[in-house]
């Protein structure tokens, strides 16, 4: 019987371990910490000087939004004082000039038209004002 050509004889294989992976992650984390350490020494300066506070301007009155009361009669009011859809536009400009960032909520009655709202809106971008939103929650009957 002719010898069995398609068997090969075998080989006992040597248990070595590949160490170009380990040496390639070591000289990554190496790296990284060669970069992250200076700006960790560098990054611990903190200014720890309290901001000025400007007694003139109360910090409640510059960052609360000014709401815009629209009720059912078609009759616009901020902070109790009414004013008239077309001086809108300056009134928002005055207040504006007197703070930083000016935010606008309009609350408007459900019974009024849709489009005198957006007139509404309208006129706080015509006034540069920084953000507009609409107050979707009703109205507490004790508020006003």
């Amino acid at each position: 019987m002719p010898p069995n050509t398609s068997r090969r004889p075998f080989k006992k294989q040597a248990a070595t371990i590949d160490m170009t992976p380990l040496m390639d992650l070591t000289f990554m984390l190496l790296i990284i910490f060669v970069i992250t350490v200076p700006a960790l020494e560098y990054s611990t300066e903190v200014d720890t000087t309290p901001p000025k506070l400007d007694s003139e301007k109360s910090t409640e009155d510059v960052t609360r939004p000014l709401v815009i009361h629209f009720n059912k009669h078609g009759v616009i009011s901020i902070d109790d004082n009414i004013v008239a859809l077309h001086d809108l536009t300056n009134y928002l400009n005055n207040i504006r000039q007197s703070r930083e960032k000016l935010t606008v909520m309009i609350r408007a009655d459900g019974s009024r038209p849709y489009s005198e709202v957006i007139d509404i809106l309208r006129a706080a971008r015509h006034a540069n004002v920084d953000s507009a939103s609409l107050i979707t929650q009703a109205e507490d009957q004790q508020q006003r």
